[in-house]
């Protein structure tokens, strides 16, 4: 297996393949099952949608608010575990039903892949599990994954005043996922991270098992420090190393401004604040700052030492003097006080590390991550400094966090965090705004992009990202690309790779990393701009939005509230529109459905298990027929009969058939030649594809290949009268080439037990019949031109089989049985043989030929769209299929 290969299956950026779909019907019994094996485990505290707690428990550890609203996809239910038990049977459950979990133990993921899924899914919510068990004398603790690491410090300090633990900053992120990226603090140089002080840890595996690191092997011990558990396990507790401090510490938080001269003392942190004394750590905050009128860059430098003050000011004026460090800007602390301080300043009480929401709740943010290796050069801080300016408008911070120290001692592959040694700072960036429309959000996020790109030929080449970071950004395996991960893992990823496939074969541990707001970024600049791209996108906040999506689904079982619906619609005005969608659906990370008529039984033109947008052709239906050579070129979303609202995209490359296929065989028998988009949005036809890919799509399903825009048919010669009839007393219905008269003989001669007569007969010509055969004598052939089927909200299910000897008497007398006991079933047999015996097996890639004296097509439909009918209906057509 390769490492492309091996990449689908680490977890966190995994996605759901096409054949994983399963319609409304399933989705219910996945998760009525679920519940109930949960039930039936033991007494597990779950809340489901119908809970009147269910928003409140949902919104409780939502931190980022842009996944905070009424569109953004829900959990079937949360599972709030009071007992490891609860884990194991939430995993196990999860598993056997085929729905996804969401871990989350503090709700802090910057892209709330920790509780939000564009699939069927439950949140299994580590909130509970939060007891923390210190032993001073092995100075170690057992902290479970839901406390925060501000009950973490809370505990330690009124534990003891010579402990401490080097973990992050923000109070309220919980333990479980902190630790598990690779959460770091302000004793990093002194002690490097969390996962660099955890020495065991208990967890949950694929198979519902308890493990500790004895148990679970140093291989997923060593992914689930630095790697992300999320991908691999579910993390219960983690017993971790305490550090020594002080008595005492000292904290210092200073500000300086460009009018200050802060860019020479910028240029001197970056000499010094990775090479000084490793008790030091001196974060370096800038902002835009308003004084006095004026805009500026201001700096804050927010300093921890492990130490007194007296030495302290003796170490920063030797080693950075330019800070002009002065003893009253100095304060003496413990240091459980110092994490209060550090993060929301002095004189705040120890019991603020308890709170576990942060405040304010209401608030939306963007964060990236970048590090740095070698110091950036005046010109290029002013320049820096310019652009924050400009961008005066948004609230960014900037978070400059030293290395050196004791990053410099461990090596990158002592655990799955690779950022060590060769760094002189690790850079955040932040933007965060209130205004929660969709304008404010897009603006912000630019803005944090644009400064982001600004940074480019500063910070490391190439590029990588702290994993605790979340940003999708960054890219997703979805094109099968290592590139996203290298940023994250750097040589990491190829053993992360191996873990995630020993530990968890099948992919059940995995989260969406995938972004629409990269795919729709990406449109323009892939499509032609005299057709501008944007008229044919139609977002989930478009007022049109499903009027569009509905307007093509046939099959009412794919069309209700709980149908998962796609992120965007793109209704493609021109090819370079489709080249644009393929091409950006890789970048993003995001699944296309194409849909050309929407005539999909099963609803996988339109509906997908994971984060999808819908490709839709029906604007692309232009027909340019050349009568002196018999051929016509047939767009994607044209329209055809017998059933005249089928798309020709879909029904040409599966095999498609009417009442002329003993004739002239099918619709792909008489394809000679098609224009494609394939996986690199490049426009090929039948010389440039070459004939393998030509003979896939002709019976074998393009939309597993690539997009067919167009296909180039043969038009088949037919007599100027056809002659159809339809015998009521046996349901017959036929057509033939020919006038009524010959027929009359021909089937009086071979079929004389049909009885029939010349009034059974209507001639007309061959157009005429597309219409008459499907819907009747009498009716208009504007009735051709309709797109959508009357009536347009019904629910069908649809089987198949081939008929290779004829039925027993004994046998149809059964299936007649069958048929009047279930009542509503229709079935339709339609006869083989001539051309379609003479065409061999593997001429296209639709294989039913010769042999066959029949294909029949079972079709049960309803109208009562309630769970019941659907369930009964189902059931009937598979009882007949069985019989």
């Amino acid at each position: 297996m390769s490492e492309e290969e091996d990449l689908g299956r680490l977890g966190t950026f995994a996605g759901t393949s096409f054949s994983d779909y399963d319609n409304d019907e399933f989705i219910l019994d996945y998760f009525n099952n679920f519940v109930f094996e949960l039930k039936n485990w033991e007494l597990v505290r779950w809340i489901g949608v119908d809970n009147p707690s269910f928003l409140k428990v949902l919104q409780a550890y939502i931190h980022e608010s842009r996944f905070n609203t009424s569109s953004t996809p829900k959990p079937l239910a949360i599972v709030t575990a009071l007992d490891v038990s609860h884990v194991q049977a939430t995993v196990i459950c999860a598993k056997e039903n085929d729905v996804q979990i969401r871990i989350r133990s503090g709700g802090h993921d910057n892209e709330g892949l920790s509780y939000v899924a564009h699939v069927p899914f439950v949140i299994l919510d580590m909130f509970n599990l939060r007891s923390i068990d210190i032993d001073i004398p092995s100075e170690t603790a057992w902290v479970e994954a839901g406390a925060t690491i501000g009950e973490l410090y809370y505990k330690i300090g009124n534990t003891s005043k010579i402990h401490g633990f080097p973990a992050g900053l923000c109070f309220t992120v919980g333990a479980g996922g902190h630790f598990s990226g690779g959460g770091y603090g302000n004793m990093l140089r002194k002690y490097g991270l969390s996962i660099d002080n955890i020495v065991n840890a208990l967890v949950v595996d694929v198979n519902g098992r308890i493990l500790n690191r004895e148990s679970m092997g140093e291989d997923l011990f060593w992914a689930i420090t630095g790697g992300g558990a999320a991908s691999f396990c579910v993390v219960i507790s983690w017993k971790i190393k305490l550090v020594r401090v002080p008595k005492v510490v000292t904290f210092f938080d200073v500000a300086r401004t460009l009018e200050e001269g802060v860019t020479d003392i910028v240029i001197q942190w970056q000499q010094v604040s990775s090479t000084i004394n490793k008790k030091l750590f001196i974060r370096m905050q800038p902002m835009v700052s308003k004084q006095g009128g004026n805009t500026t860059i201001r700096i804050s430098f927010l300093g921890l030492y492990l130490g007194r003050a007296k030495s302290l000011v003796t170490l920063i004026n030797k080693e950075f003097p330019l800070l002009r460090l002065q003893k009253q800007d100095l304060n003496e602390m413990s240091w459980v006080e110092s994490t209060v301080s550090y993060y929301i300043g002095n004189g705040n009480p120890l019991e603020v590390l308890l709170q576990r929401t942060p405040s304010p709740p209401h608030s939306y943010w963007k964060h990236k991550s970048d590090y740095v290796n070698s110091p950036i050069p005046r010109e290029g801080l002013e320049k820096i400094w310019k652009k924050m300016i400009q961008l005066e408008n948004h609230v960014i911070i900037l978070q400059w966090n030293p290395y050196g120290g004791r990053m410099s001692e461990i090596k990158e592959n002592a655990t799955a965090f690779p950022h060590r040694s060769g760094y002189i700072f690790k850079m955040q960036y932040l933007v965060t705004w209130k205004d929660d429309s969709v304008e404010a959000t897009s603006r912000n996020i630019e803005a944090i992009r644009d400064l982001h790109a600004t940074f480019t030929p500063y910070v490391s080449n190439p590029r990588v990202a702290y994993w605790n970071y979340r940003d999708i950004d960054v890219g997703t395996n979805e094109n099968g690309s290592l590139d996203f991960a290298m940023e994250f893992f750097k040589d990491n990823v190829k053993r992360l790779l191996h873990v995630k496939a020993k530990v968890d074969p099948h992919n059940f541990f995995r989260a969406s990393c995938l972004s629409i707001d990269n795919f729709l970024e990406c449109l323009p600049s892939h499509s032609n701009p005299l057709i501008p791209i944007s008229n044919a996108i139609y977002t989930r906040n478009n007022p049109s939005f499903l009027q569009v999506l509905q307007a093509y689904i046939r099959e009412s079982r794919f069309n209700t509230s709980s149908t998962p619906k796609p992120l965007a619609i793109v209704t493609a005005l021109d090819v370079s529109h489709v080249q644009a969608t393929v091409i950006c659906e890789k970048v993003s990370g995001l699944q296309i459905r194409i849909r050309s008529g929407g005539h999909d039984n099963e609803g996988l033109s339109y509906v997908a298990r994971v984060p999808f947008v819908v490709l839709d052709m029906f604007n692309l239906r232009s027909i340019d027929i050349d009568i002196p050579k018999e051929t016509a070129w047939v767009q994607a979303g044209a329209t055809l009969g017998v059933c005249f609202t089928v798309g020709i995209g879909g029904h040409f490359t599966g095999g498609g058939y009417g009442n002329m296929l003993r004739k002239y065989g099918l619709s792909i028998d008489n394809v000679i030649d098609a224009q494609v988009v394939d996986v690199h949005g490049r426009i090929l036809n039948r010389k440039s594809m070459g004939e393998d890919l030509f003979w896939a799509i002709r019976g074998g399903g393009a939309a597993s290949f690539c997009v067919v825009i167009s296909w180039k048919i043969k038009l088949v010669r037919v007599p100027k009268i056809v002659t159809r009839f339809d015998v009521p007393r046996t349901l017959e219905e036929g057509l033939y080439l020919g006038r009524a008269r010959s027929l009359v003989t021909l089937v009086n001669k071979r079929f004389p037990l049909l009885k029939l007569k010349a009034q059974d007969l209507t001639e007309m010509s061959w157009v005429e019949s597309t219409v008459s055969y499907f819907i009747g004598n009498g009716n208009p052939l504007e009735v051709l031109l309709e797109r959508t089927p009357t009536p347009p909200h019904s629910y069908w299910k649809h089987k198949s089989d081939y008929v290779k000897t004829p039925i027993p008497r004994a046998g149809l007398e059964m299936l007649w049985k069958k048929m009047i006991e279930l009542e509503n079933i229709f079935l339709q047999w339609n006869p083989y043989g001539v051309r379609m015996n003479e065409i061999q097996e593997n001429a296209t890639a639709f294989p039913h030929r010769a042999g066959n004296i029949f294909k029949m097509q079972y079709l049960a439909t309803w109208v009562d769209d309630s769970v019941e009918a659907t369930r009964r209906n189902i059931e009937s057509i598979r009882d007949l299929y069985a019989c």
